[in-house]
């Protein structure tokens, strides 16, 4: 299969090496020649890993790298494409003129599918001509890791078209679900972020430190979730049981509607931004980026493997 990447960023970059590993020929394009660069740089060092993780052998990194061709014309990478998808800013009207594009440029029956973590697909699409292929792939970074890939239908989306993009995303290594109706965050970032309000409570009422918050969910539910998600999680631990658990707990848990005012908000404004700058709720001073997403890089793909059994893009 052929397909196009339109943007370079984390996310395009490793949609990019998803495709290439799976044996398909991929067109990365960005607007400059430099950020494509960079680009294959990362992928590079992405291959690097996965060689040391003995997931690919350095024949097979080399064959990967060697399916990937940069482009700053978006038209040149589409014109024979089955699949497109598009990593660029989640900004709409940037999208919708991309697609627009794409729709002008690309095979009648190529699927256009747009990384999106929020916006509506009927919005991307309205400018399309053909937006019955069109449609939403939400993926999770980093992108050659985990599995997860969202699906969103737009109003016009086809049935078809749908079908196809489960097809090419399972053949492609990943674990699509399809999100049956529209709501902001879809279904991974809500699960998230129910989680992180009530850590923040916690942590905000004196309960316990953040390192012991992160340690109960690390090895407490969230040891158990790559195996059990929260519906078997409830089974196997009866659901009398977790019946009666939410009647005591679900009036004593964080149900705040406002962004929060305390202590994320104070971070935020003395720009401790997390990794990317070198502290956040912890420290990160004198560890380089680079190193601390390489070793969780690492980490996850050996959780990767010990679950599913399988090495990722197999």
């Amino acid at each position: 299969m052929e397909v196009a990447v339109i943007g370079a960023g984390t996310m395009g970059r490793g949609i990019a090496q998803v495709f290439a590993q799976s044996g398909s020929k991929v067109w990365l394009v960005d607007v400059r020649d430099d950020i494509l660069k960079r680009a294959l740089g990362h992928i590079k060092e992405n291959l690097t890993l996965f060689e040391e993780e003995k997931i690919l052998s350095s024949r097979q990194a080399a064959d990967v790298l060697s399916r990937i061709d940069v482009v700053v014309d978006p038209r040149k990478a589409v014109r024979n494409v089955e699949f497109v998808t598009e990593a660029v800013t989640e900004d709409l009207t940037v999208k919708k003129h991309l697609f627009k594009l794409l729709g002008e440029a690309s095979p009648k029956d190529a699927i256009l599918a747009s990384n999106t973590s929020g916006l509506n697909v009927s919005d991307i699409s309205s400018e399309t001509a053909q937006p019955e292929r069109v449609i939403g792939t939400n993926w999770w970074n980093p992108a050659q890791i985990i599995p997860l890939v969202e699906v969103m239908r737009g109003e016009k989306t086809s049935a078809d078209t749908l079908e196809r993009t489960r097809r090419i995303l399972t053949n492609a290594g990943k674990k699509p679900i399809t999100i049956m109706k529209s709501v902001p965050g879809f279904v991974g970032n809500r699960l998230q972020i129910a989680l992180f309000r009530e850590a923040l409570h916690l942590l905000e009422q004196g309960v316990a430190t953040l390192e012991d918050i992160d340690t109960a969910v690390s090895f407490g539910p969230g040891f158990r979730y790559p195996v059990l998600g929260p519906f078997r999680v409830s089974d196997f631990g009866g659901l009398d049981v977790f019946y009666h658990l939410c009647g005591e707990l679900f009036g004593e848990l964080d149900s705040s509607t406002q962004p929060p005012s305390g202590t994320l908000k104070r971070l935020a404004e003395n720009n401790r931004f997390g990794v990317k700058s070198g502290a956040g709720f912890y420290d990160y001073s004198g560890l380089p980026e680079v190193e601390l997403v390489r070793e969780r890089d690492r980490k996850l793909l050996r959780i990767y493997r010990t679950v599913s059994g399988q090495n990722p893009g197999s």
